[in-house]
This record gives C-alpha cells, sequence and structure tokens, in this order.
C-alpha cells in the first residue's frame, strides 16, 4: 500500500517489429526494438526481439518472442537492492499479428512485476506457429512482411529515496566509506 511517499507514473506504449520475406526465413533470424522508461533518476531499456522461425533448434516452426530488460538501474554498491520492495513496477503487454488493414490479430498478453535493480525476462518459444500465419497469407502477410505489435502498459512505482538528491547523497556516502 502506498504511504503517500511514493510516486507512480501510468505509462503505454507501442512498438511494431517488422520481418520481412516471412515466408523464406528458414533459419534464426531475428528483429528487434525498444522501449525506454524514466525511473527517476534512471532509464530502463527494455527490448522486444521476435525470432520468425523459432529462438533454437527445437522452437524452429514457431515464432518465438523475448522481452527482457537490457539497460537497468545502477547499483554499483548494492546496497540499493534493499529497497526494491518499494520500487516495484506492474507491466502487461500485449502481443498480436497486425493484419493488412493495420488491425491487430491473433493477441495475447503477460503481465509480470518488474523490480528496480534486477533482470527482468519473458521468454515465450512458442508464440505462435508459423503455419498459422503462412495459412492467412493475404490477410496476415502484406508483401511477405509480418509485422508484430507490441502493446506496453505500466505502473511505475518510484519511492523518494530514488530522487536524484536522495540518491547522489546515498552514492557520496558508500563512496567515502569504500575510500577509508
Amino acid at each position: 500500500m502506498a504511504d503517500g511517499s511514493e510516486t507512480f507514473l501510468q505509462v503505454e506504449d507501442t512498438k511494431y517489429v517488422k520481418i520481412e520475406n516471412f515466408s523464406q526465413v528458414n533459419h534464426c533470424q531475428k528483429a528487434r526494438d525498444y522501449f525506454v522508461l524514466r525511473r527517476n533518476p534512471f532509464l530502463q531499456l527494455f527490448c522486444i526481439t521476435v525470432y520468425p522461425n523459432g529462438m533454437s533448434p527445437e522452437t524452429q516452426g514457431y515464432i518465438s518472442i523475448h522481452l527482457y530488460k537490457c539497460f537497468r538501474d545502477p547499483d554499483g554498491y548494492g546496497y540499493l537492492k534493499m529497497f526494491s520492495g518499494a520500487n516495484k513496477d506492474s507491466f502487461s503487454w500485449t502481443l498480436s499479428v497486425v493484419d493488412v488493414n493495420g488491425t491487430g490479430k491473433l493477441y495475447q498478453s503477460y503481465a509480470k512485476e518488474n523490480s528496480a535493480y534486477f533482470p527482468y525476462n519473458i521468454i515465450l518459444p512458442n508464440f505462435l506457429e508459423r503455419s498459422v500465419i503462412l495459412k492467412q497469407v493475404d490477410e496476415l502477410l502484406p508483401g511477405d512482411v509480418l509485422t508484430m505489435k507490441c502493446e506496453l502498459y505500466g505502473i511505475l512505482c518510484s519511492s523518494p529515496f530514488l530522487e536524484k538528491k536522495h540518491f547522489q547523497k546515498n552514492v557520496d556516502f558508500q563512496r567515502s566509506k569504500t575510500s577509508n
């Protein structure tokens, strides 16, 4: 429960990842895009990677998806992790295939909490069978291009401890302790 000192920010963003020559892909090719989120005073960078024919030999024949945090809040001293309980974000991801009219089809949604200073991963090795797309070429593959839509909805939560002035004081304090 919020005690009034926490800050909440609602975020919404949409990315489109395109795979050209989808019907001809026969090995582990990939395409990606990024979501940049700001948590005072740091950035978090999330990546969506789409593998049009699986992310490994075991998942060939499927579209695979990997959502992960590739740049996270810095914590060079390890002491900020104790505050991560007050810095949990709530994320929901909706993935779909865009049809010839620009409408999302074959929706799937996923939700996962994001804790500050810790890795974040959602791996979907068998998101969708390629054959489902290939059976609907006229509708889902205009010009043999697969377009995946990834929608992010989230609530970012940040405690006052992470404000730049508090963070810098604590970093300076930790540095002075380690240099003695």
